[in-house]
């Protein structure tokens, strides 16, 4: 029996059509990809180079999605059916992501051409005999190009890429994919057609590259080649342009690409701590009769909650943005008197935030906070907007109705079924970034504290606190004292000693500066989760430049190198050893903290994710359309 199979994504083609140039376009720009390929062709035992179908499955199983590639037909014909490998190609098929690369039919026989030239060491009959061999157990190149083409775009759940529009509209093309995939792209677009027409041809997976071009056949067929090519593969040339055409059809639903040419209007709803919100108010009282928008800049300025806030980011790509804090009694308050709408009486906070949904009449509504803005809060809208959207990073309440979201972002597991099995419409994965224009980088670090923990305390964080009173007692060990810094908003869940140690919450850039501040950062994430990765103290303290000690997960070997990025624990004992050992250490962990900061900030930096979270919701908008 196979398995996963749907982690499968099968490229086919006719040879010479852009296969490589789409399994390139997919593994460089579709997350989640295994960057390997695998060629369905090689468990064939005839194969110059046979693997066993164990290997195949050995490779096939590989983190990430994989990509198999194959020239065959969708009947798997060519496979042998009594050692089963025509069933085993057909079960890949069947449950596996089908791209289809393709090609204008005439490029395709000049570039065939052209490769089965070189492999011959340039002596080949003219191009005009070439193009009337029999090949394939068909009369000619052109008819099995035909035949292939007719074959593979008769199946209804394929996506047809075209390699003219690669080279047109590249990024359109990785939208497509993205979409069709259900996976996220790369913010940044590595462009696979550019890599080809430069000197860097290395790029390709292509075993014999060859930089073709669209129109290729114009220099190559004669009147009496393009009278022969019409007869032979006249059909396939017609459902080929059909199908190309209805791709660009302005009257088809809009494309991502056609999304991205207009502004969409993006609210992002978040709500703050409320002892954050009564500490940045108490530190500028003089904010208190300020405007709305000096609050809210003032605000995000501060950096509170700044990995999880688009509203900057998302102007650099085209999108009209506001930001609200709906918990905020004072911000909504200026709101409301500005609009003419405040009563004198007490500020109706979430009244402001429905008023604000309704006058900024945005595409999207995005927040943070799906617990407290469940579905009932949308239902008092006089108009929906198209697309609500949200962010869940904490086990969900089981009465928590989420059937008005449209979509849901999350880095975890568990709550893609919780998500799910509260209504929600689409769950989607995706991860916070750290900010690398935050003004904590350029101030110099200044070490205070052996070790730090900074964040809540609740009854989801019960391996959290037993680590967080062991490490109070060992710190007091006259034999191997350390100093330790509890930075808690509530402390009372711990003991008495480790209460003694609370320092109070810091917030915003202050806390980046604690984490800058400390030896070593230790990372306790909720219990629910079982430490998978990657939760915001992760980014956090390796943006900030600390070294982190967190919980083992084996999904931190995608964020981070562990033992040269990042080091972990698996139980509390290994943690109070490895930090009596880094304590003796302090060369090695700052060595480590540097490179975590660097691939911090290289991959997993805010830009990068913002360009993410944008695809995503222009993705939205078009499934709403």
């Amino acid at each position: 029996m196979l398995e996963d199979l749907t982690a499968n994504i099968v490229v086919a083609s006719h040879r010479r059509s852009g296969t490589h140039l789409a399994i390139d376009t997919i593994r460089n720009n579709i997350l989640g990809v295994n960057p390997a390929f695998l060629t369905l062709e090689t468990i064939l035992p005839r194969h110059t180079e046979p693997v066993t179908r164990a290997d195949f499955e050995a490779k096939r199983q590989a983190p990430g999605r994989a990509i198999i590639k194959t020239h065959g037909f969708s009947s798997m014909e060519l496979f042998p059916v009594d050692d089963g490998l025509r069933e085993y190609a057909r079960g890949l098929l069947h449950n596996s992501h089908i791209v289809y690369a393709l090609r204008d039919g005439r490029d395709v026989m000049v570039s065939f051409y052209e490769y089965r030239k070189k492999i011959a060491g340039g002596q080949l009959a003219p191009f005009s005999e070439f193009l009337r061999t029999p090949y394939g157990g068909y009369s000619s190149p052109a008819a099995h190009w035909s035949a292939h083409v007719k074959d593979w775009l008769s199946k209804t759940d394929v996506l047809p890429i075209f390699y003219e529009d690669m080279h047109a509209d590249f990024e359109g093309v990785v939208d497509r994919l993205a979409a069709f995939l259900n996976l996220p792209r790369r913010g940044d677009v590595f462009d696979a057609v550019i890599s080809r027409n430069a000197a860097a041809a290395e790029t390709s997976t292509a075993v014999l590259y060859r930089r073709g071009k669209v129109g290729d056949h114009a220099d190559y067929f004669s009147a009496d080649d393009t009278a022969f090519f019409t007869q032979e593969a006249g059909e396939g040339m017609d459902l080929y342009r059909q199908r190309r055409a209805s791709a660009a059809s302005p009257s088809s639903p809009e494309t991502p690409a056609a999304a991205r040419a207009r502004a969409t209007r993006f609210l992002q709803i978040n709500t703050f701590y409320p002892a954050y919100l009564m500490d940045f108010y108490a530190a500028r009282p003089q904010l208190m009769n300020a405007s709305y928008d000096t609050q809210i800049n003032t605000l995000l300025d501060d950096g509170f909650a700044d990995s999880h806030i688009f509203t900057r980011p998302l102007r650099r790509y085209g999108f009209d943005t506001m930001q609200v804090v709906a918990n905020n009694s004072v911000s909504q308050g200026a709101w409301l008197t500005e609009q003419g709408l405040a009563t004198g009486g007490k500020v109706d906070a979430a009244l402001a935030t429905l008023r604000q949904i309704e006058r900024f009449a945005p595409d999207i509504v995005y927040t943070t906070d799906v617990e407290t803005l469940h579905s009932g809060f949308f239902r008092r809208l006089e108009k929906r907007p198209p697309v609500i959207a949200g962010w869940r990073g904490f086990p969900l309440p089981p009465q928590t109705d989420l059937s008005g979201y449209d979509l849901i972002l999350t880095s975890f597991d568990r709550i893609f079924e919780e998500a799910m099995a509260r209504g929600a419409k689409h769950i989607e994965r995706f991860h916070p970034g750290f900010p690398e224009d935050s003004p904590v980088l350029k101030e110099p670090r200044k070490m205070e504290w052996d070790v730090v923990i900074s964040g809540t305390v609740t009854h989801q964080h019960l391996r959290r606190i037993q680590i967080i009173n062991m490490l109070a007692e060992m710190s007091r060990d006259p034999a191997a004292p350390f100093s330790l810094g509890l930075f808690m908003p509530n402390a009372s869940a711990l003991s008495p000693l480790a209460q003694s140690l609370n320092r109070g919450a810091r917030w915003a850039h202050d806390m980046l500066r604690l984490l800058r501040s400390a030896r070593i950062v230790v990372n306790i994430d909720v219990d629910a989760f079982g430490a998978q990765p990657p939760n915001m103290r992760l980014i956090e303290a390796t943006g900030a430049g600390a070294f982190l000690l967190t919980s083992h997960h084996p999904g931190l070997a995608a964020f981070f190198e562990l033992g040269v990025e990042i080091e972990t624990f698996r139980t509390p004992q290994e943690l109070a050893s490895k930090i009596l050992y880094l304590l003796s250490e302090p060369g090695l962990c700052d060595e480590m903290a540097a490179r975590a900061q660097e691939r911090c900030l290289r991959d997993h930096g805010l830009s990068k994710r913002a360009a993410w979270f944008a695809d995503i919701m222009r993705h939205a908008v078009v499934r709403a359309a």
